[in-house]
């Protein structure tokens, strides 16, 4: 192995102890010392790599959204209703997660806005995942015919709450969750929000009186 291969999996190894240990005790929880104690190397070669844990932490957050990114831009969308798409949309970015429950944890901690004062650089984070999210909306919404004083910029900012945002839930019980336990509320909220605006909340009953 030549020395930028080293560097590569040593820059690697670090990574995938930081995405652990911030992942089971997000940024908080988890130090230097966990990180190099689960790498096994020393604190000294994570600073060789990294300027400090916010430096680090940051890192592991870039690397949740391009992931998350990757995944879904590998999506083909199914035939069906618009509540059909999202649905599967929504699964296949649950299987993501699933299979990446390390990534899942540091991610959805962000979406509960466990930002720890670094707001402006994880938000910055989310451009991208934003775009792909954007033109899916679009997509998806392109065959619909919107009634009177609705339009697709309505839609697609509600479907973007709806997705990547922690406003689907007071903030007094976001604190109650878990990553793994928000992500299951939120997407049940999601799918129960989508037949609402698409079948509506339910009928006027009849006036008695009449």
């Amino acid at each position: 192995m030549n020395r930028a291969e080293q560097t590569q999996a040593t820059r690697k190894l670090i990574l995938d102890s930081a995405m652990m240990v911030f992942g089971e005790k997000d940024y908080t929880g988890g130090s230097i010392s966990d990180i190099s104690t689960n790498a096994g190397i020393s604190k000294g070669i994570i600073y060789h790599y990294f300027h400090n844990k916010e430096d680090l932490y940051l890192e592991c957050v870039n690397i949740c959204f391009e992931s998350l990114c990757a995944h879904l831009s590998t999506f083909t969308k199914p035939t069906g209703s618009i509540a059909t798409v999202v649905g599967s949309y929504i699964q296949y970015r649950h299987q993501f997660f699933e299979e990446n429950p390390n990534i899942k944890n540091v991610f959805f901690n962000v979406i509960l806005g466990k930002y720890h004062g670094l707001s402006t650089a994880i938000l910055s984070k989310r451009t991208d995942l934003d775009a792909i999210n954007l033109d899916f909306f679009k997509d998806i919404l392109s065959s619909i015919t919107f009634r009177d004083g609705v339009t697709q910029q309505d839609a697609i900012h509600l479907l973007t709450v709806l997705l990547g945002s922690s406003a689907t839930m007071p903030q007094t019980q976001q604190d109650q969750y878990t990553p793994h336990t928000f992500m299951m509320e939120q997407e049940k909220f999601i799918v129960k929000t989508l037949e609402i605006i698409f079948h509506g909340i339910g009928e006027e009953k009849n006036d008695r009186n009449t």
